[in-house]
C-alpha cells in the first residue's frame, strides 16, 4: 500500500507540472511565428514528459537526448543504403522531416525543414505509437525501407500507364527521388498511397478508379523527365477534359445540366464574384455561403436541369456506386465494423473465452514485443499441422477528419483515405487515438455500414462512449444482445467501456514501453486511472457476469439448496452451455426461501428488511429523518392558512408561486398566508421559491366569430403560420408570437403546440410565414403554448414579465429562491444576477433545464448557478421522450459531484390531482429520483389545484424515507469524493466537511452539527451525502431558508455564534428533542477557529451527547 500511494504521489506531481509548463507556454507558442528556440523546447519538453496533456493516462518520459539518439540512428539506418549507391556523390544527408516522411509521419513540407521541434510535436500529436517505437527500437527502420522498396516495385507492375525505373536496392529509389523536385513529391505522394498495396487480391483496382488522379501525374520516363504531363479534369459524360475542377463544373452544368456544388468555386483564394481575397479556403467558402449577392452570382450562370436528367444520372452514380460495394468498397469513407474493447463483455481472466481472445489479439498486435515486426505483411504463426506465414497486415491509423457524416477521407493510414486503404485486406488493426466527443460521428459511421464489408474481418479498437445509445448503453438488452452476437461471429473481439484506447496501442507491447493501465486480472484498470478515464466506465462494480446471457429455469421450491443447482447443471449440460468438466459459480443465499432486496444500482448495498420497511409506514410525520425535501405549488387548494400548515406538519420545505398564472396582488396574499402559518409551525420554516414564466411562443387569437372557441384541426390539412401576432386567425392559419420562426426551422421540422396534444410537419418557410401539415385531428382554442424541438429559440431568458416580477415582487417580498425558465447557457445565468442586482444578490437561481441547447451546456450551466431543476415537462417536449429519464439521471449525477442541489419536477404523482393514491409508476419514478441522488422532489398540480393535495405530500414523503433507507451511504461518499478528487483537489473547507462525513461513516455518529454564517459549509457536507441528519446552526433567517433545498440539512437559527461550546450544547438538547440522538450518541461537530467569521470552517470534533 505504501509502495502504491508512493506512484500515486509521482504520477500526479509529475502531471502538474508538466501541464503548468505547457499552460504557460501555450499562447506564446501558438500565437507567434517566430519564437525563441528555448520556448519550443520548453514546450516541446512539456509535451513529451506527459500525454495527460492530449487527454490521455500519462505514459513516456522521453528526454530530448532520447530523440537526439532516435534522429541520428534512424539517419544512419536510411543513409546507409543511399551511400552504397552513391559513391561519387557526397553521402546522402536527410534531414528529420525527409526521415519522418519516409516512415510515413505527415506534416507540411515548410513546417518540417523550418522547425524540427514544431515537427516532432507534430509526430508525437499525429503518430505517438510508431514515434515510442522508434525511439526503442531503431532497427525496424532497415524494415521500413523494404517496405518502400516493395511498394515501389508493385506500383510499377500495376501501372500500365506509366512506365518507372526498376530498382533493386532501397538507396537507388531514394536518390531517385532527389534527383528532380518535379518528381520528388510526386513519387513520395505515390508511394505513401500505395503502401501496404502488394497483396495479390489488390488486383490493381485502387489505381484504375480512386487514384486515376494520382496516377495522371506520372508520364513516361523514357522520353525524359522534362514531357511532365499537366493535371487534367476529366468528364466522366464525355469525353471532354479540362485544366481545373471549376471549368469541369462548369461544362458539366451547360452541357450535362449536371448540379454543381458550389464548393468547386471556391478552390482559390479568391471570390469570382466580388473579388475578396482570403487566407483559405475555409473562410472563403464561409464567406461564398453567407453572402447572398455572391452565392446568386454563381447560381445564376447556371440553368437548373430537368428532373429527368438529374433522375437518369443520379441513377447512374447509384448503380456504379452499387457496383463498387459489391467488390467489397465505398467511394466515400471507410465502413469499419467497431470492436470495443475491454468492459463488462470481456471474458474472466482463465476462461477459455479469455485464451481465445488473448489468442487472436496476439496475432493481430505481435505481442512479446514484436508490435513492429508484421509491417513487412506477415506473422510467424504456428498451427496444429504446420508453421507458416500469416498474412496480418497490421495497420496504425490517425482519424484526421470531422463529425460531418459522408466527409470522405475521415481514416486516414499516413495521410492515405481508408476508403483506398480498406482494399481486400484480411484483416485491419485500427488504433484510434484521442478518442472523444468530436469523433463520435466517425466512429458512428463505421457501426451503422458494418454491413458493406460482407465476410472481411475489420476491426476498430475504441472506447469511445460518445456513441448513440443504441451502440454504447450496455445496461440496454437489445444493445447487449447485438454485441453477444458480433462476438460470437467472431466480427468483434471484446465490447464494453473503459480507460483510454492507448491501453492496448502498439507502444505498450514494445520493450521497455509504458505499461498498460488495464490488464487481464484487472480489466478496470489499475490505480492512476485520470478522470476522463474513470468517467468512460460504466459501473465500477461491474463484472462480465453481470451483463452476460441470462437464461431463466423454473424451479418448484428452493428447498435443499444443493438439489436445485444439481439439477440447474443437468438443464445446463442438455442446453450445451457446458460440458464436463466446466467450472460453475453458483450464488444463492444462506438462508433458504429468504429473498432479500436485489439492488442493481451502485447506490444501493444493505437491503433493507420488510420490517423496516413496514415500520416507514407507520413513522411520525416530518421526524426529521428525511433527508429529500419538498416543494409544494401553491393554488386554490392549498393557499388557505389551515391547509399550508396541513402541509408543513406532511413535510412541505419550500412554497412555489408560478408566475405563469396570476398577478403580484394574488401572490402577495399566498405569501402573507405561508408566512402566518410558519408562525403556527416555528420549529419548521418553509422557503419561498418564484419560478417565472420565461421565454415561451403562443399561438395568436381567432377571428371575432370564433373568438373563445376552438377550431377544429384535420389530419393532413394544410396550416399556416404567420409571424405577425396581431394576425386574427382561423382553421387556415393561425398568428404566432416568435418572430425568428422561419429560420429558426426548416423543411421537415416538427413543431408542438397545445402541450404536445398538436403536432405539425414544416413543409415549407418563407419570409414571415410557415406551412406546416397538421399531424393529428385536434380541437385547438386560443394562445396555445408552443414548442419547437431541436431548435435553440433566440429569446432572452428573462422577458420583460419577468423582470417586473423580481423587482417589483420578488425582492421587495424577500423570497429566497427563483426559478428561470429555458435556461440554456451561462451567459442567461449572469443576465439573471444582473438583473437582481445588489437588493437582490442573497436570492439563489435555480436553472431550469427544459430544452435540448440547456442539455448541451449543462457543465457550464451547472458551474454558474446555484441549483438545477430538471424540468420534465416541456423537456419531454423539447427532445425525445425516451431520453427524458437518462437526462434526469445525467443532470443529477452531475450536481451531485459538482455540490449543487438539484430538483426533479413535473407529474411526479400526476394522478393525485384526481385519487387519494398514486398509481405504481409514479411511485416507482419518485423512488428512483430519490436513488439517482436527488435533493428535491417537486409537486405540481397536486397541490395547486388536485382535490387531495395533503395526501399527495405525504404519500411524496413516505416513498423518499424508503428510498433513503437502502442507499449504501458508505460506497457513495466514495465515490464521490473521488470523482471530486478526479476534477481537482479540495479547499480546505471542503476537505474538513469530507473528514467529517467519513468520520460519521468509520465511528457511526448519529449527527453532524456545523456552524455555518452563508451556509457553504453544510452545503458540502450535504454533497457528500452522510447516512445521519445534518443539523446546520445559523445566525441568518434568509440562509436558515435557503438551506432547505439541500438533501439532509435540517437548519436552526441562533441568535450569535459567540461562544461555541454552548452553541453546540444547544443544538444537542434540540437534537434530543426532536428524537434526532439520544444520550450516550457521538456526534460530529463542525466550526471555525474563529466566531463568526464565515468561510472559516477548520475544526472538526467528535461530542458525546450527555
Amino acid at each position: 500500500m505504501q509502495d502504491h500511494a508512493v506512484v500515486q504521489k509521482d504520477i500526479r506531481y509529475r502531471t502538474a507540472q508538466a501541464r503548468k509548463a505547457f499552460g504557460q507556454l501555450h499562447r506564446q507558442f501558438y500565437g507567434k511565428r517566430n519564437v525563441e528556440d528555448r520556448t519550443k523546447s520548453a514546450v516541446f519538453a512539456a509535451l513529451v514528459m506527459s500525454r495527460h496533456v492530449y487527454n490521455a493516462h500519462t505514459w513516456a518520459w522521453v528526454t530530448q537526448k532520447d530523440v537526439v539518439q532516435w534522429e541520428n540512428g534512424l539517419r544512419a539506418q536510411v543513409a546507409s543504403p543511399a551511400k552504397h549507391v552513391m559513391r561519387p556523390v557526397p553521402p546522402f544527408q536527410f534531414t528529420t522531416a525527409e526521415i519522418c516522411a519516409l516512415i510515413g509521419l505527415n506534416g507540411p513540407q515548410d513546417v518540417l525543414h523550418a522547425n524540427r521541434l514544431r515537427y516532432v510535436k507534430r509526430a508525437i500529436h499525429t503518430a505517438p505509437a510508431a514515434l515510442w517505437a522508434f525511439l526503442h527500437a531503431n532497427e525496424h527502420a532497415s524494415s521500413w525501407m523494404k517496405w518502400l522498396l516493395a511498394s515501389y516495385k508493385w506500383m510499377c507492375t500495376h501501372l500500365p500507364c506509366v512506365a518507372l525505373p526498376e530498382f533493386e536496392d532501397v538507396g537507388e529509389l531514394l536518390t531517385f527521388i532527389a534527383i528532380d523536385e518535379r518528381w520528388k513529391g510526386r513519387v513520395k505522394a505515390a508511394l505513401k498511397s500505395c503502401l501496404r498495396h502488394t497483396t495479390a487480391g489488390a488486383q490493381g483496382k485502387l489505381w484504375t478508379y480512386r487514384l486515376q488522379m494520382k496516377v495522371s501525374h506520372f508520364v513516361s520516363l523514357q522520353t525524359g523527365l522534362d514531357q511532365v504531363k499537366v493535371r487534367k479534369w476529366k468528364c466522366n459524360l464525355c469525353d471532354a477534359s479540362f485544366d481545373s475542377k471549376k471549368a469541369l463544373a462548369v461544362h458539366a452544368r451547360h452541357k450535362h445540366n449536371y448540379r454543381t456544388q458550389l464548393k468547386y468555386f471556391v478552390l482559390g483564394d479568391e471570390c469570382l464574384a466580388c473579388g475578396k481575397k482570403f487566407f483559405s479556403r475555409t473562410r472563403l467558402l464561409a464567406h461564398t455561403v453567407a453572402s447572398d449577392t455572391c452565392k446568386n452570382s454563381y447560381l445564376a450562370c447556371f440553368v437548373p436541369a430537368a428532373d429527368e436528367v438529374v433522375e437518369q444520372i443520379e441513377g447512374e452514380e447509384r448503380e456504379q456506386m452499387r457496383a463498387l460495394r459489391a467488390q467489397g468498397w465505398s467511394a466515400s469513407k471507410a465502413f469499419l465494423p467497431v470492436t470495443r474493447i475491454s468492459g463488462p463483455l470481456l471474458p474472466g481472466s482463465g476462461t477459455e473465452d479469455a485464451a481465445l481472445m488473448k489468442a487472436r489479439w496476439s496475432v493481430r498486435i505481435c505481442e512479446s514485443g514484436r508490435a513492429f515486426e508484421g509491417l513487412d505483411g506477415y506473422c510467424e504463426q504456428s498451427t496444429e499441422t504446420s508453421d507458416h506465414k500469416v498474412e496480418i497486415l497490421p495497420f496504425l491509423l490517425q482519424s484526421n477528419g470531422g463529425t460531418i457524416q459522408g466527409e470522405a477521407g475521415i481514416y486516414m493510414q499516413f495521410g492515405l483515405a481508408a476508403e483506398a486503404a480498406r482494399l481486400h485486406i484480411n484483416c485491419f488493426l485500427f488504433v484510434h487515438f484521442f478518442s472523444g466527443y468530436r469523433r463520435r460521428g466517425d466512429l458512428q459511421h463505421c457501426i451503422e455500414n458494418h454491413e458493406i464489408i460482407g465476410n472481411q474481418q475489420i476491426f476498430c479498437i475504441s472506447v469511445d462512449l460518445c456513441l448513440a445509445k443504441e451502440f454504447s448503453d450496455l445496461t440496454d438488452a437489445d444493445t447487449k444482445d447485438f454485441w453477444i452476437q458480433k462476438m460470437r461471429q467472431g466480427h468483434v473481439l471484446g465490447i464494453g467501456g473503459g480507460p483510454s484506447c492507448e491501453t492496448w496501442s502498439a507502444a505498450r507491447h514494445v520493450p521497455g514501453g509504458p505499461s498498460p493501465v488495464r490488464t487481464y486480472d484487472e480489466p478496470w484498470g489499475i490505480a492512476g486511472l485520470t478522470s476522463k478515464q474513470w468517467k468512460q466506465v460504466f459501473d465500477r462494480k461491474a463484472t462480465a457476469e453481470q451483463y452476460a446471457e441470462v437464461v431463466p429455469i423454473l424451479t418448484a421450491s428452493f428447498q435443499g439448496t444443493d438439489s436445485v443447482i444439481a439439477k440447474a447443471l443437468t438443464k445446463a449440460k442438455e442446453m450445451n452451455m457446458i460440458k464436463p468438466g466446466d467450472n460453475v459459480v453458483a450464488l444463492h443465499g444462506q438462508k433458504e426461501e429468504c429473498p432479500g432486496v436485489f439492488l442493481s444500482s451502485w447506490l444501493l448495498d444493505e437491503p433493507a428488511t420488510r420490517a423496516n420497511l413496514i415500520a416507514l409506514e407507520t413513522a411520525a410525520p416530518d421526524s426529521f429523518t428525511r433527508k429529500c425535501k419538498l416543494i409544494c405549488t401553491m393554488g386554490p387548494a392549498c393557499w388557505d392558512p389551515p391547509m399550508l400548515i396541513k402541509l408543513i406538519d406532511q413535510g412541505m420545505n419550500i412554497a412555489r408561486l408560478n408566475f405563469s398564472h396570476g398577478d403580484h396582488e394574488g401572490h402577495g396574499r399566498t405569501v402573507e398566508n405561508i408566512r402566518e402559518a410558519c408562525k403556527q409551525r416555528p420549529d419548521k420554516p418553509v422557503a419561498i421559491l418564484l419560478d417565472t414564466k420565461g421565454p415561451e411562443i403562443r399561438t395568436g387569437f381567432f377571428k371575432e366569430e370564433l373568438a373563445g372557441g376552438k377550431i377544429n384541426l384535420k389530419e393532413g390539412q394544410e396550416l399556416k403560420l404567420v409571424t405577425d401576432y396581431s394576425f386574427k386567425g382561423d382553421e387556415t392559419t393561425l398568428a404566432v408570437s416568435y418572430q425568428q420562426l422561419p429560420t429558426a426551422v426548416k423543411p421537415g421540422s416538427i413543431i408542438l403546440a397545445a402541450d404536445g396534444s398538436l403536432s405539425l410537419k414544416v413543409k415549407s418557410c418563407g419570409s414571415d410565414h410557415v406551412v406546416t401539415e397538421v399531424m393529428n385531428d385536434i380541437a385547438i382554442g386560443e394562445k396555445k403554448n408552443m414548442n419547437l424541438p431541436g431548435v435553440k429559440v433566440d429569446l432572452p431568458v428573462l422577458q420583460e414579465k419577468d423582470k417586473k416580477d423580481l423587482l417589483e415582487f420578488g425582492i421587495p417580498q424577500a423570497i429566497d429562491f427563483v426559478a428561470a425558465s429555458f435556461v440554456q447557457d451561462a451567459e442567461d445565468i449572469k443576465l439573471i444576477r444582473k438583473t437582481l442586482g445588489v437588493r437582490g444578490r442573497s436570492i439563489k437561481i435555480i436553472s431550469k433545464i427544459e430544452n435540448q441547447e440547456g442539455i448541451n451546456n449543462i457543465d457550464q450551466i451547472i458551474d454558474a448557478t446555484d441549483g438545477v431543476m430538471v424540468a420534465r415537462g416541456d423537456m419531454g417536449m423539447e427532445i425525445d421522450i425516451e431520453k427524458v429519464g437518462l437526462v434526469q439521471k445525467m443532470i443529477i449525477s452531475k450536481c451531485n459531484i459538482k455540490g449543487k442541489f438539484v430538483v426533479t419536477a413535473t407529474q411526479m404523482l400526476d394522478s393525485m390531482e384526481r385519487a387519494p393514491r398514486p398509481t405504481r409508476a409514479e411511485a416507482t419514478d419518485v423512488l428512483n429520483a430519490v436513488l439517482d441522488g436527488t435533493d428535491v422532489v417537486m409537486l405540481s398540480g397536486e397541490t395547486a389545484s388536485g382535490k387531495f393535495p395533503e395526501q399527495a405530500v405525504a404519500t411524496m414523503r413516505h416513498i423518499c424515507q424508503v428510498g433513503e433507507r437502502v442507499v449504501d451511504y458508505k460506497s457513495l461518499y466514495l465515490g464521490i469524493r473521488m470523482k471530486t478528487l478526479d476534477l481537482n483537489i479540495m479547499s480546505p473547507v471542503e476537505s474538513v466537511c469530507s473528514s467529517a462525513v467519513k468520520t460519521v461513516i468509520d465511528s457511526d455518529c448519529k449527527l453532524i452539527i456545523a456552524l455555518t454564517e452563508t451556509g457553504h459549509t453544510a452545503r458540502i457536507i450535504s454533497k457528500y451525502r452522510p447516512p445521519c441528519p445534518i443539523l446546520a446552526i445559523t445566525a441568518s433567517e434568509p440562509t436558515l431558508r435557503q438551506m432547505l433545498a439541500n438533501r439532509g440539512v435540517v437548519p436552526i437559527l441562533t441568535a450569535s455564534f459567540q461562544g461555541t461550546d454552548s452553541v453546540i450544547a444547544k443544538a444537542l438538547v434540540k437534537a434530543k428533542e426532536t428524537n434526532m440522538v439520544k444520550p450516550g450518541d457521538s456526534v460530529v461537530a463542525l466550526h471555525g477557529q474563529k466566531e463568526e467569521c464565515p468561510g472559516h470552517t477548520n475544526l472538526l470534533k467528535i461530542v458525546v451527547v450527555p
